[in-house]
């Protein structure tokens, strides 16, 4: 059976329809690197359609430590949205990674928007299907692959899909530091460490 290929960043899909949101109720927003859109702990109150930059979603877990789960890009709306809340999205944190520009949207705002443009609700379903399959192949991996396998898969999926990454030389020039690196595939310091010293 073919292995889904990891997907830790997203772009593009919504960039067809940017005109149309910015006929609905929204502000325009900018967040520096680092500064947070949604704090754990509540649910969604808030949407963003991403026009430049990238967001982060960290998933923190009762011991306090925290998994960083994807990156979304320009072109992209989420959280997405949805009819009811779920009790999991109370234990999200979706922060800048870099200087990001976004249009916000309140819930009944999004509501509004998906009900009057039928159009747009197969690009948010299928937005959500390709976040499912992300998901189920990040939980495969941590519990069945070895600490450099994550980190090889990581690499792989980043360098094919960032467009922050470019060719160097006989290799490939990621902006993305080791910090960052053990967020998304869990591993400690050390480990990280180590396995980028092998490759």
């Amino acid at each position: 059976m073919e292995q889904i290929r990891p997907k830790y960043y997203y772009s593009g899909d919504f960039s067809p329809h940017e005109a149309l949101f910015r006929r609905y109720p929204h502000q325009e927003l900018t967040f520096q690197k680092g500064q947070t859109l949604s704090m754990p702990g509540v649910y969604f109150d808030a949407h963003f359609f991403i026009l430049s930059g990238s967001i982060a979603t960290f998933y923190l877990h009762c011991s306090g430590n925290e998994k960083q789960m994807f990156i979304h890009g320009p072109g992209i709306v989420w959280p997405l949205f949805i009819s009811q809340h779920f009790e999991q999205e109370r234990n999200l944190r979706i922060c800048a990674l870099e200087e990001t520009r976004c249009l916000a949207f309140d819930n009944k705002t999004l509501h509004t928007i998906i009900d009057d443009h039928r159009e747009l609700f197969p690009v948010m379903m299928n937005l959500a299907r390709k976040t499912m399959d992300f998901l189920l192949f990040d939980c495969c991996n941590q519990c069945f692959n070895s600490g450099i396998e994550k980190l090889c898969n990581c690499l792989y999926s980043l360098c094919r899909d960032r467009p922050d990454c470019r060719r160097d030389g006989q290799g490939f020039h990621l902006p993305i530091t080791q910090a960052a690196l053990r967020g998304l595939i869990g591993l400690n310091k050390t480990n990280t460490h180590k396995y980028l010293s092998i490759l």
